[in-house]
């Protein structure tokens, strides 16, 4: 398979993805969501509530309307995975957006009050007609935050790792990935949104993934669950994995999908073939290989796997 020329590589699309995490008496649990089958990325996957930072997202209206994240946090979102340093204003707007998608996705606004008082579950649940709204007019989110005197709540984040779609993909997201603990009293709806179905999985195991249909193969999305279900096995609370999870090292991670034999393979970049394989690559210090070099280093690729289209326009 020949690399794709530098000039049919897209450009990833800045995004935020979130683990909204919960405990429960037999454990911890995430949300997640199935995309309708009909969509052109992920459809029919399970995936976390999450979508692509969008211009508002950093507009100066909606940057009053914020609990700012810890600088050490926007420091590590500023480094972008090509080497550049991007605006504090962009990666404020890659948490905003890890927020607005989780509201429109979910029905979950990580919100309080400008005075610090907690959103009250009862005014989420008054404010789900507005996702619809949110969907045609980006604008709308800052809107419904001001008139209802709603800050979202960044600092509720904590970032977890940061993944590339591949360069051979017509469309590519640099995706950031985010947990953060589920809002007390609100309920999941994501029947406005982008999927059809919710649940709450259980991470009870270091070994797999949890049992979904169809299973959970994404190395972005396996690791990441595996990854908290440890910590929480480690740690026993979910208080102590968000806070251990802030010290996390965190370095761009992109898969290369190439032919080994007569298989299509993913390989990840602590692989002893990543480095040789074609395609746009990142590199793998020894921080990287620490965190993640215990999972699989490469995957067979479903035959029925479906390249995401291009973006429409």
């Amino acid at each position: 398979m020949n690399a794709p020329s530098a000039a049919a590589i897209a450009v990833p699309q800045d995004s935020a993805t979130v683990l909204l995490l919960r405990e429960t008496p037999a454990g911890l649990e995430t949300l997640m969501l199935q995309r309708h089958t009909g969509m052109n990325f992920a459809g029919g996957d399970w995936v976390f509530p999450g979508g692509a930072s969008e211009i508002d997202d950093r507009s100066p209206r909606i940057l009053q309307r914020v609990k700012k994240p810890p600088a050490s946090m926007l420091a590590t979102l500023r480094r972008g995975y090509s080497g550049a340093v991007l605006d504090e204003d962009l990666a404020m707007g890659l948490c905003v957006a890890a927020c607005r998608e989780t509201f429109e996705e979910s029905g979950v606004l990580l919100a309080q009050h400008s005075s610090g008082a907690t959103c009250a579950p009862a005014l989420v649940t008054q404010l789900q007609g507005e996702r619809a709204a949110l969907q045609a007019d980006p604008e709308w989110f800052v809107a419904m935050l001001e008139r209802n005197d709603l800050v979202l709540e960044l600092d509720r984040l904590v970032y977890l790792s940061n993944w590339i779609t591949p360069s051979i993909s017509p469309r590519r997201f640099d995706a950031r990935f985010f947990i953060a603990a589920m809002p007390a009293g609100q309920q999941v709806d994501p029947h406005l949104g982008e999927s059809n179905a919710a649940r709450w999985v259980p991470l009870d195991s270091t070994e797999a993934p949890p049992a979904l249909t169809p299973p959970v193969t994404s190395p972005p999305t396996e690791f990441a669950l595996l990854e908290v279900a440890r910590e929480y096995r480690r740690l026993g609370s979910l208080a102590p994995v968000l806070e251990a999870a802030q010290h996390f090292y965190i370095g761009p991670l992109m898969v290369k999908m190439c032919k080994l034999g007569d298989a299509m393979t993913g390989l990840l970049p602590w692989d002893a073939d990543y480095d040789a394989a074609p395609g746009e690559g990142v590199s793998c210090d020894a921080r990287l290989r620490q965190r993640f070099g215990h999972f699989i280093s490469r995957r067979a690729i479903d035959p029925g796997f479906r390249m995401p289209r291009p973006k429409p326009g």
